[in-house]
């Protein structure tokens, strides 16, 4: 077994996606993280097959962004195919707003973030290095997020209702994390 610390920046890559971390702001060294699955081509078979072209090394080739020659013709990705833009989810935890939540949450589909208090104990939150359930919902807004889920509550809530409502204030589409919970994405 082999560890490596890491601070910031991509922290694995395959052909599919990457995963990459940010520092967050708290007491104690704690990193915020994105998932990213990579753009990716989808070819349109009804168009390939218009083209006489079916499954094969040539429609491989064309999935990889290649121009290819067929029949004396040069049949360009773009003629065949789409780019379907891959998906995002970050999680950010333990930390007050800053740089690097906006950096990791940018446009994505799914942003998991701490919302530890309401945003009557926003002093509370400031004290402890969290954030308040109107911070994370004002860095979804601000990033053009997708969907927002609430965590990290503080043990003083018997439910997450009044968090829940506080985000609403400044994004709508907020969900508050429940154990065993599953989302699509």
């Amino acid at each position: 077994m082999e560890f490596f610390e890491v601070e910031n920046g991509t922290i694995c890559e395959t052909k599919d996606f990457y995963v990459e971390c940010a520092k967050m702001e708290h007491g104690i060294p704690c990193l915020g993280f994105a998932f990213v699955e990579k753009d990716r081509r989808k070819i349109n078979m009804s168009s390939a097959k218009k083209l006489g072209l079916t499954e094969g090394p040539l429609i491989g080739d064309l999935q990889d962004g290649k121009t290819v020659e067929f029949n004396g013709k040069k049949i360009k990705p773009d003629d065949v195919s789409e780019i379907i833009k891959g998906r995002r989810v970050a999680y950010v935890t333990d930390t007050r707003p800053n740089a690097n939540c906006n950096k990791l949450a940018k446009e994505a589909d799914l942003f998991i973030c701490e919302s530890s208090y309401a945003s009557d104990l926003a002093e509370k939150a400031e004290e402890y290095h969290h954030m308040t359930a109107s911070e994370a919902a004002q860095l979804a807004n601000k990033n053009k997020v997708k969907k927002l889920i609430l965590t990290h509550f503080s043990a003083r809530y018997k439910n997450t209702l009044t968090v829940e409502e506080d985000a609403r204030t400044y994004f709508n589409n907020v969900l508050c994390a429940k154990d065993f919970m599953r989302v699509n994405v």
